[in-house]
């Protein structure tokens, strides 16, 4: 779905959404912290977010469980990534793509984790309209996601 690398350039989006606290800072600037199961705002999808390889500085995002299956439509989807991003500051990974599972379409974008332990994710197109959505960690007792991804929010 995405991949982001981590570099000090500034972004696009870099001013507008950067206002950490200190420290939130010091957590957020680990880009472990935003590996892991993550679950679309709509509760439809579930994304994995993890070093695009070994020893790589970049994050990649795979799609991993979508509520209607990943069957014939959707199983091209799978695992699927897009191109590079930069880590402009602290917790705000940018310059990044993503693929609009809606409308099949690559679109620019950002994640950011926010201080309350949420990820809030930002496409846009070309005009520079974009969506945002907020993604939680997957919860124990959303009973419709496969069991290994409830075991891991605990």
């Amino acid at each position: 779905m995405f991949t982001f690398s981590k570099n000090k350039s500034a972004g696009f989006l870099a001013a507008a959404l950067l206002a950490n606290a200190a420290a939130g800072a010091a957590v957020a600037n680990d880009e472990g912290a935003v590996m892991g199961y993550w679950v679309t705002e709509g509760k439809t999808e579930v994304v994995e977010v993890k070093a695009c390889n070994e020893g790589s500085r970049r994050l990649c995002g795979d799609l991993v469980w979508a509520a209607n299956g990943l069957g014939d439509d959707t199983q091209v989807l799978a695992g699927l990534r897009a191109s590079k991003g930069n880590l402009s500051s602290g917790n705000l990974w940018n310059k990044g793509k993503f693929y609009d599972l809606e409308g099949g379409k690559k679109r620019e974008g950002s994640i950011e984790l926010l201080e309350d332990g949420t990820l809030k994710v930002a496409a846009c197109n070309k005009r520079g309209l974009c969506k945002n959505q907020v993604w939680a960690r997957p919860d124990a007792n959303m009973a419709s996601l496969p069991e290994h991804i409830r075991l891991a929010s605990r």
